[in-house]
């Protein structure tokens, strides 16, 4: 008769709970989006909050690679880009003061999409979504397309977002693009 392992002795899971109940509580009461299950009793929590990251990779005299994710709480992706030097101050200055009335919309593109282009690409699209001025964000990456040449993977999702997290993200990119170390978060309302 063949033995099971012990629960406790399997990787990690990640994800939801799958017996159905409530998410765990981060420290500061939100609910997470992940947790690591080791066993049904032993449940870590990442947190993993509902953001749009982007991450210095490396650089040279020309370019910025970035690693660029998005997660809104039940859909994400991520990827790797390519920016020139200065596109981060050029996309913070294009956001700063967004919005300035509920017809405003915005939009920045880091990264190119299509097979022509070195890495993948991620673009931000911003507008107020009715007449009181709540903002909302649609956000498309898409993968580098690699060795293939007619497909690449792709997301789009939409956040509802708070001005005031959108003026800290602004300011993100503006210290990203001089230190060129760290990360720029959006953090979704």
């Amino acid at each position: 008769m063949k033995r099971k392992k012990p629960e406790a002795n399997r990787s990690p899971k990640v994800g939801p709970p799958e017996d159905g109940s409530e998410r765990p509580k981060l420290p500061d009461g939100r609910q997470s989006n992940q947790c690591v299950r080791t066993s049904r009793r032993d449940v870590r929590i990442i947190e993993w909050i509902d953001v749009v990251r982007l991450a210095y990779r490396y650089h040279d005299v020309d370019v910025v690679e970035l690693n660029v994710s998005a997660w809104n709480g039940s859909f994400g992706g991520s990827t790797c880009l390519y920016v020139g030097q200065g596109d981060l101050a050029d996309a913070a200055a294009l956001l700063a003061r967004f919005p300035i009335n509920v017809e405003d919309k915005r939009e920045v593109t880091l990264g190119a999409f299509g097979p022509n282009s070195a890495g993948g690409a991620m673009a931000l699209q911003f507008s107020c979504r009715d007449g009181a001025g709540h903002c909302q964000l649609h956000i498309t990456i898409e993968a580098d397309f690699g060795l293939r040449d007619s497909l690449a993977e792709r997301v789009e999702l939409l956040s509802a977002i708070e001005p005031a997290a959108l003026d800290q993200f602004v300011e993100q990119m503006r210290i990203l693009n001089s230190s060129l170390t760290g990360s720029a978060v959006l953090v979704f309302a």
